[in-house]
């Protein structure tokens, strides 16, 4: 089924007269009709301008990729389609660079006979199937590399050289034309093309087994003959090869997350908005449904772009801070075996209780930095361009009964007795205050009955959290309050959509 956005797509192209087609894989456009892979679009760049017209009035954004994945001619566009809150992705082509993964060395002049040659299917211009198959023998004769001959000559494991999906693509487009037909077009509107190469590769790519040194000697009868059209020479291509190697291997894998390990950050292979990355906040009242509301937001955005999920509650301390809460909880009980055994007035009990109300102060002013070093974090991951979610945030100035939420836990600085307790209210005081806010704020609201129907087992103040996030208003600008005891899915399209709003 077509996603309404893809469906309304094709519409405003087709009226403002724009040349394009979908050009590869027509076989699984069905697939990507559904919005569950890319939409390869080849655009005349003549209308390049008119055609970033007409997504951006869609709400389509231009979106980056990692660099190891950019391409002269090349554009990512995302649009969200609002009623099944899913990313729509447009690899829009203005120009064909081809070539085996994450090499492509090979520039084809083919774009206008691709786009002057068209047919629909499933309501989409695609070219015709003789064309289609041209281009799509050397797209697999040119990824035929040594190490695909090598599975396919020694066959080890399921997985063989010339991918099942190649064959069964080609044999598909046969099914509505002939090797014949396809040299023929070749010969007439694709002479750079070697036609007895391509309609070789055609009738050995559907036999079973593999003939690898038939293929072999094909692909590099495709070289040659696409010499003039290469990008770079076989030298410079060697470390070109090597490094996309490794980048697939499974030690290159072990040594990227040892490297998230000791740089305590992600790396981002998706794609960053064009306009850069942006720091959200979810907040809201036990029940209110931020774990579910993040989980759908990850779920929607992390298919094709960088997504970081910080917590920022004390239920996930880090290591120093775990070690103060330990240390608290050891206190507070022998607090209590001292106060059961001795006299109040008994100076070793004043101690306990001195001791205890120290290892509090400890434990605040370490919950705090933990949530300042996770901050930071969500701040320069958003700076490289990552949708940084925040679960919870400090909010200082929101005051939920005596306290504030997530903020300060310590008394003011002027009531504490004694230099080391004030100079801890002061540490943690500064800490929060030194915090910068959100990009975006959004508050799920819900009163306390609803809260707690959804959830019994909620805490005791669930009546003063409803209260204090009551009292924020509607006009700051970063701030985007909603109603939460809404049907689930219509708070998760309003959510999704503010934070695409954003992008």
């Amino acid at each position: 089924m077509t996603l309404a956005l893809i469906a309304e797509l094709i519409g405003v192209l087709d009226e403002a007269g724009i040349r394009y087609c979908h050009w590869k894989s027509s076989s699984s456009l069905p697939v990507a009709l559904a919005g569950k892979t890319d939409l390869d679009l080849l655009v005349d760049r003549a209308d390049s301008a008119r055609f970033a017209d007409a997504v951006a009035g869609l709400d389509f954004k231009r979106f980056i990729s990692h660099p190891s994945r950019q391409l002269p001619g090349v554009e990512d566009w995302l649009g969200l389609d609002p009623s099944s809150r899913h990313l729509v992705h447009l690899h829009v082509y203005y120009e064909l660079v081809l070539g085996e993964e994450l090499v492509k060395n090979h520039r084809l002049p083919v774009e206008r006979v691709l786009l002057e040659h068209t047919t629909l299917r499933h309501g989409m211009r695609v070219p015709t199937p003789e064309l289609e198959l041209a281009i799509l023998a050397v797209r697999a004769l040119l990824k035929y590399r040594e190490d695909a001959f090598l599975r396919d000559l020694v066959p080890i494991g399921h997985r063989g050289g010339l991918p099942t999906g190649i064959s069964d693509e080609v044999s598909e487009l046969l099914e509505r034309t002939s090797p014949e037909a396809v040299g023929e077009a070749i010969e007439r509107l694709m002479p750079m093309l070697p036609a007895g190469v391509i309609v070789a590769f055609l009738n050995a790519a559907v036999r079973r087994p593999v003939e690898a040194w038939r293929l072999r000697a094909l692909r590099r009868d495709l070289e040659r003959a696409l010499r003039p059209y290469a990008r770079r020479g076989e030298l410079a291509l060697a470390p070109l090869r090597v490094a996309a190697a490794l980048s697939r291997s499974r030690f290159t894998l072990a040594g990227r997350r040892i490297g998230e390990r000791i740089r305590g950050r992600p790396a981002g292979r998706r794609k960053r908005p064009h306009g850069g990355g942006r720091a959200v906040a979810i907040i809201g009242i036990d029940g209110a449904g931020k774990s579910t509301v993040i989980d759908a937001l990850v779920e929607t955005f992390e298919w094709r772009i960088n997504v970081a999920t910080l917590y920022l509650g004390s239920a996930r301390p880090g290591l120093s801070t775990a070690a103060s809460q330990s240390t608290v909880r050891l206190a507070l009980g022998a607090s209590r075996w001292l106060g059961r055994r001795l006299e109040a007035t008994n100076p070793v009990s004043g101690a306990g209780r001195l001791a205890t109300e120290l290892a509090l102060g400890v434990r605040a002013v370490s919950e705090a930095s933990d949530r300042a070093r996770r901050v930071r974090l969500g701040r320069r991951l958003a700076a490289e361009g990552w949708l940084v979610l925040f679960d919870r945030y400090p909010m200082p100035d929101l005051h939920v009964g005596e306290r504030r939420m997530d903020a300060q836990r310590l008394p003011p600085v002027e009531t504490q007795a004694g230099w080391l307790r004030r100079r801890l209210a002061q540490r943690e005081r500064a800490i929060y205050h030194d915090l910068p806010g959100p990009e975006l704020l959004i508050v799920l609201r819900l009163d306390a009955e609803t809260a707690r129907a959804r959830k019994p087992s909620g805490t005791i103040a669930l009546e003063a959290k409803a209260q204090g996030l009551a009292a924020l208003g509607d006009g700051d600008e970063s701030m985007v309050i909603i109603d939460a005891s809404q049907p689930l899915e219509e708070v998760l399209r309003q959510v999704t959509a503010a934070v695409w709003d954003r992008l």
